[in-house]
């Protein structure tokens, strides 16, 4: 067996210019298997602000709201108590730190059904299709244009971990289809609320399936539910504070101190509307979950090498 160099080609039949070139087992050699990486069968990109200003402008959404209430307040009763405000604006800002969620920049999806999440620092996040228990698609606000409420989120729940990304609305459906094509034993949460469940795996004892099934749907549902009473009660602390106040001096105010009694009012109004969609909305959540769990205990009970499936 003989190769031929392109110097040697080069003079054959007048050719000007070597053919391509091609491997060679004499002077190259193949890499070795495992550092060959097939490319990836998606990536995604998130959108929205970079993770440090979503961080900050949280922090500071809730000290506003925290200490909004407290200046309300005070300028009804006409008393300059400063710690008041502080304490108000201490306690948002630790809510709005709690409730702060970290942002995945990019999504990639590998051949060998891996999901790899990385944020603007580099730092990664490894996710085996093996170990996902449950994918959700969440709505939320949309500020962008449509709807006022959307598909924001794509997440993905494990054991121990559920990292989510936020893409362009379009985005979202191809994102969810690949992650559900490549995790066929985890269920699904859809964007209108279905939840379908796949057929116990043979894999799994009864007793394992249903106990890791039942907590990664709760704690998918505890989530939201933690999120929105917090940020409820946040909105409704000063506004009961204001309340107080305005009940307290809505006797002692002179006439030409109504209009403080007036902006006091319809900051109250506000605050404890916000409140109170957030906190009715974190109660329908949790009676959602309580009633989803026990159907689908009673199904795993009845018929559990059926798939399950529940319309919002």
């Amino acid at each position: 067996m003989s190769y031929h160099t392109d110097e040697a080609l080069r003079g054959i039949d007048g050719a000007t210019e070597a053919p391509p070139r091609r491997w060679s087992p004499v002077t190259e050699s193949r890499p070795p298997a495992e550092t060959y990486a097939p490319p990836p069968i998606a990536n995604f990109t998130a959108v929205g602000l970079p993770a440090t200003v979503s961080d900050v402008l949280s922090v500071i959404g809730g000290i506003l709201l925290g200490a909004v209430g407290m200046i309300g307040a005070l300028d009804v009763a006409g008393q300059p108590w400063a710690w008041a405000v502080v304490l108000g604006a201490l306690v948002g800002g630790t809510v709005g730190w709690v409730c702060r969620e970290r942002r995945w920049r990019n999504l990639s999806i590998g051949r060998a059904g891996t999901f790899y999440f990385s944020d603007e620092r580099g730092r990664e996040r490894r996710i085996d299709a093996e170990a996902v228990r449950l994918i959700t698609a969440e709505r939320g606000l949309n500020l962008t244009g449509g709807a006022p409420i959307a598909w924001k989120r794509t997440r993905v729940h494990t054991a121990t971990t559920a990292p989510a990304i936020r893409l362009l609305l379009a985005d979202h459906p191809n994102c969810f289809e690949h992650m559900q094509s490549l995790c066929p034993h985890a269920l699904t949460i859809a964007v209108n609320g279905t939840v379908e469940a796949p057929p116990r795996p043979r894999d799994f004892s009864a007793e394992r399936w249903e106990q890791e099934s039942v907590q990664v749907l709760s704690r998918a549902f505890s989530r939201r539910i933690r999120r929105n009473t917090l940020i409820g009660l946040l909105l409704l602390a000063p506004a009961a504070v204001l309340t107080g106040f305005l009940i307290h001096f809505a006797g002692q105010v002179e006439i030409a101190n109504v209009d403080r009694l007036t902006r006091a009012g319809v900051g109250a109004v506000v605050l404890a509307t916000g409140a109170a969609i957030l906190l009715v909305h974190a109660l329908r959540l949790g009676v959602r979950r309580h009633a989803l769990l026990q159907r689908f205990r009673r199904h795993l009970q009845r018929t559990p090498q059926a798939p399950f499936h529940l319309i919002a």
